[in-house]
Parts: structure tokens; C-alpha cells; sequence
């Protein structure tokens, strides 16, 4: 007698918000369980999905280290390219660059700059950087193109987190599809 209370009391509260959903479940509970089981499925299906590919994607460079990269090797480039000496352009993009890893990094091969050292081998030292901007930077070392290959760097990063990005988006919209339509499921 109390179960039946409560359950009255619950259906009471809840056929204001879920008129629908309560009224199916009223008529006929196996076919809501059913209906909502396997809209419940194909929403956990789409994520799993989505989760691997995120997982898959951060094997590689995830998305905000890219646009990091991007921002430092693209300030960097300009304060180069505008004439600023090496040392202060690091020191520059250090104070900018919101990461106290990439910070700690830059501040480290400012340091090894100042003791005599080229940019390519501390920066490989700290591990900060891909590898890839790493030998990018030593090219643009040897042939004097410092600034050009700065920018190249960061047209590339800046490529790669746009395309990151747009993946991630149709990634998102068939899981969106199917929260929107399980919500109008249980309006309706």
C-alpha cells in the first residue's frame, strides 16, 4: 500500500514535466523500455565510437598542444621577422604563451642561447616540442630563413588544429541527432 502510494506520488510529480513518457509507460511499459533501450543503445554505440576516435586523434598531438605550438611558433616568427633579437622574442613568447611547460621550455633554450647554443638543440632537449619543429627550426637556422620557417610552422599547426576540429564537429553530430531526438522521443 505504501509502494502504491509512492509510485503514485512519483507518477503524480513527474506527468507534469513527462506527460508522455508517463502516459506510455502507463499503457504499456515493455514497448517504452524497449523504445528507450534502444535509443539508450544507440546513443552509447555513437559514443564508444566517438570515444575511440578521440582516443585514436590523441595518440597523435591532441588539439590545444597544436594550437599552442601554432600561437608560440607564430609569435615568435613575427617578433623574429620584425627584428626583434632572438633573446628578447623568447623572452617575449615565454611571458605570452599561457603553458608553464612551454614557458619552462622556451625559457630553458633562451638560457642554452645565451651560453653560445643554437635554438634546434636545447628546444630538443626539453621535449616540448614535436620533433618536427624541432628539425623545422634547425633548417631555418643553417640556412638564416629563421622567420620564414617559424611562419611555416605555424601555417601547419594552424592547418592541422582547423582540420582537428572540423573532424571532432562531424564527429559530434550524429551523437547530437540522437540526444535531441531521444529528448523529443520522451516530449512526444
Amino acid at each position: 500500500e505504501k509502494a502504491d502510494q509512492e509510485a503514485a506520488a512519483f507518477i503524480a510529480k513527474y506527468e507534469k514535466i513527462y506527460p508522455t513518457a508517463i502516459e506510455c509507460l502507463q499503457r504499456d511499459w515493455e514497448a517504452c523500455l524497449t523504445f528507450y533501450s534502444f535509443h539508450l543503445m544507440v546513443a552509447l554505440g555513437i559514443m564508444k565510437e566517438l570515444n575511440n576516435r578521440i582516443r585514436a586523434t590523441n595518440k597523435k598531438l591532441n588539439i590545444i598542444e597544436k594550437n599552442i605550438v601554432a600561437r608560440t611558433m607564430r609569435t615568435l616568427g613575427t617578433l623574429v621577422a620584425s627584428g626583434v633579437p632572438i633573446l628578447d622574442a623568447l623572452q617575449i613568447v615565454a611571458k605570452s604563451s599561457g603553458n608553464k611547460t612551454i614557458k619552462k621550455g622556451i625559457l630553458y633554450v633562451r638560457t642554452r642561447i645565451s651560453e653560445g647554443k643554437n635554438i634546434a638543440g636545447p628546444l630538443s632537449e626539453t621535449g616540448v616540442f614535436p620533433p618536427m619543429v624541432v628539425q623545422m627550426i634547425g633548417v631555418g637556422e643553417q640556412t638564416g630563413a629563421m622567420d620564414a620557417m617559424l611562419q611555416k610552422i605555424a601555417d601547419f599547426y594552424e592547418e592541422e588544429v582547423d582540420t582537428a576540429v572540423a573532424g571532432l564537429m562531424k564527429l559530434l553530430e550524429p551523437l547530437m541527432i540522437v540526444i535531441l531526438g531521444g529528448i523529443i522521443g520522451t516530449i512526444v
